[in-house]
């Protein structure tokens, strides 16, 4: 329960000799609504990033994983400009907490959000087989990732910036974002 109680997760973490904490700024709890920022969970995801550092971990924050707030629809990847709202997003985040935190992680899982959403139906929208739409959806986060990289690197010049991807025997799945970007 990092949330409520971030001391019992960093401590079992420092304990069993980690030496980096990763974890995500979840979208939805600093903007609730269209331009309602909650800047005290900003302010406690600093926190949570200063009490990593406390204990001699480094601080690995990812921007996106998987989901985003609600009230940007199920196909929100779909949304012409949604690269450039993540962007934004990234660049809010980054300049609250960055004075904490120096390695990010923009989105976590990108080719999951595009496969499981329209491909395989496992993850929203749940759609199944819209191979285009998948494509627009790929294009879109490897757009947001490419702007939400240079939002990070507006604030922190020197900051540790990646995409992540959700790793899979299948090089398809794998590889192709990387290879894309």
């Amino acid at each position: 329960d990092l949330w409520r109680a971030p001391e019992v997760v960093l401590d079992r973490a420092a304990a069993a000799g980690a030496d980096a904490f990763f974890f995500c700024v979840e979208w939805a709890r600093i903007e609730r609504a269209p331009g309602v920022h909650d800047d005290e969970a900003l302010d406690r995801y600093a926190r949570l990033c200063e009490m990593a550092a406390e204990r001699a971990m480094t601080p690995v924050a990812a921007l996106h994983d998987v989901a985003h707030p609600g009230w940007l629809g199920e196909e929100y990847w779909l949304t012409p400009g949604s690269p450039d709202r993540f962007a934004e997003h990234a660049a809010r985040v980054v300049s609250r907490v960055g004075a904490a935190c120096r390695h990010w992680v923009t989105l976590r899982q990108a080719n999951l959000v595009a496969l499981a959403g329209w491909v395989g139906g496992s993850h929203p929208p749940r759609r199944v087989g819209a191979i285009d739409d998948a494509w627009a959806v790929a294009d879109n986060l490897l757009a947001a990732h490419v702007l939400a990289y240079r939002a990070v690197h507006a604030v922190q010049p020197d900051a540790r910036v990646l995409l992540g991807l959700r790793a899979s025997a299948s090089y398809d799945v794998h590889r192709l974002f990387a290879d894309l970007l």
